[in-house]
C-alpha cells in the first residue's frame, strides 16, 4: 500500500496521495469487486491504519499530477468517466509498464466523491490541490460548487447527489496550484503571487470557512518576500518577508514514497521553514488546523 506522509518528528501532519505509481490504484483504490477487503471500493486496511494514527488531512490529487488533472473527469458514474494520460507517463519507470497500465492512462475511476469517501472513512478532513497550470479560475470555483453548493441548488449539486451524496462535503482546505516554481507552471515568485490573487479573488463560499494554501518554500524562491506554505485564512491577503518565513505553515509536503503497512517510514518535510535562532520550527500539527488564526497573526503582524 504504497503512500506519502509528511511528519515533523513522530507527529503527522498530512497524509500526501497523488496518483502516481500505485498510490491510489491498488493503493488506495482496490475497486469495489475486489478480493481485497474493501469498503466501497477502498482499501479497509489503509483506513484503519490512518484511523490508528489520527491523520488530522488527506491531500490529493497531487503533487504534479495534480497541475494536469481536470476534476471533471472524475465526477459522474465511473463506467462513462474519459481516460486521459496521465502526468508521470513519461517517467523512466512508468516506461517499463504496459501501455493498459491505469499507472500512465488515467481511468479517472477514482474522483472526488471517492476521495472525500475516502477522508471520512479515515476521518481526516479532505485537502484539495486545485489545478492552476492547465486550468482557468472559473473551473476552481466550479469544483468549490461541486463540492460545497447546498443540495439541489445547482446542476453541479444535482451531479454530487447523484453520485451518493445531496449534501455537500464541506471542503475547506484548497491548495492553490502544486509545486508553482516547476512542475505546476514554472511561475517566477510574482507571477504566482498574481495568479494566486486571480484564483482566489471570489470563490463561492457557501458558509464555509474557506481556507487556502498559498506557494511553498524552495531555493529557486529563495529572498522572495512572495508567500511561502502557508494556510491563509479566505478573504485575507498577506505578503510574507523573509524575516517571517519562521512562522510558515507547512502541510503539503513532497515527500518520498513509502510502502505500508511493512514500513510506516516518516519522512520530514523538505519546506518546513527553518526558524531562526532561539524560534522554534512551527508544524501543522502543531496548530491542529484549528489554531490556524492564531499561526496566521504571527505571520501577518
Amino acid at each position: 500500500m504504497p503512500l506519502a506522509i509528511a511528519a515533523r518528528h513522530n507527529m503527522q501532519e498530512a497524509i500526501f496521495a497523488e496518483h502516481l505509481g500505485g498510490v491510489i490504484y491498488d493503493g488506495v483504490w482496490v475497486g469495489e469487486k475486489s478480493s481485497i477487503p474493501n469498503v466501497n471500493g477502498i482499501r479497509r486496511e489503509l483506513v484503519e491504519r490512518l484511523k490508528a494514527i489520527k491523520a488530522p488531512v488527506i491531500r490529493w490529487p497531487g503533487g504534479c499530477f495534480a497541475d494536469s488533472y481536470d476534476w471533471e473527469d472524475g465526477i459522474g458514474p465511473r463506467d462513462q468517466r474519459p481516460r486521459r494520460t496521465n502526468f508521470w507517463v513519461d517517467d523512466s519507470q512508468a516506461r517499463k509498464l504496459a501501455n493498459d497500465s491505469v499507472q500512465k492512462f488515467e481511468p479517472n475511476t477514482f474522483g472526488t466523491s471517492e476521495f472525500v469517501q475516502f477522508c471520512k472513512l479515515s476521518n481526516a478532513e479532505p485537502y484539495v490541490a486545485a489545478n492552476l497550470r492547465s486550468l482557468p479560475a472559473l473551473s476552481f470555483d466550479q469544483w468549490v460548487e461541486y463540492c460545497n453548493s447546498p443540495a439541489h441548488s445547482t446542476t453541479y449539486a444535482d451531479v454530487r447527489a447523484a453520485s451518493g451524496s445531496p449534501e455537500p462535503y464541506n471542503v475547506r482546505y484548497w491548495g492553490i496550484g502544486n509545486e508553482s516554481w516547476g512542475c505546476g507552471g514554472t511561475f517566477t515568485p510574482e507571477e504566482y503571487s498574481n495568479e494566486y490573487r486571480r484564483y482566489t479573488a471570489w470563490v463561492p463560499r457557501y458558509g464555509v470557512d474557506l481556507r487556502f494554501v498559498a506557494g511553498s518554500k524552495r531555493k529557486e524562491w529563495k529572498g522572495s518576500s512572495v508567500v511561502p506554505s502557508v494556510l491563509v485564512p479566505s478573504g485575507k491577503s498577506i505578503t510574507v518577508t523573509p524575516e517571517r518565513r519562521a512562522y510558515s505553515i507547512c502541510i503539503a509536503v513532497s515527500a518520498a514514497l513509502v510502502r505500508l503497512p511493512r514500513s510506516m517510514k516518516i519522512v520530514p518535510p523538505y519546506c518546513a521553514s527553518r526558524p531562526k535562532p532561539g524560534q522554534r520550527r512551527t508544524s501543522a500539527l502543531e496548530t491542529k488546523m484549528h489554531g490556524v488564526e492564531a499561526a496566521y497573526n504571527k505571520i501577518s503582524r
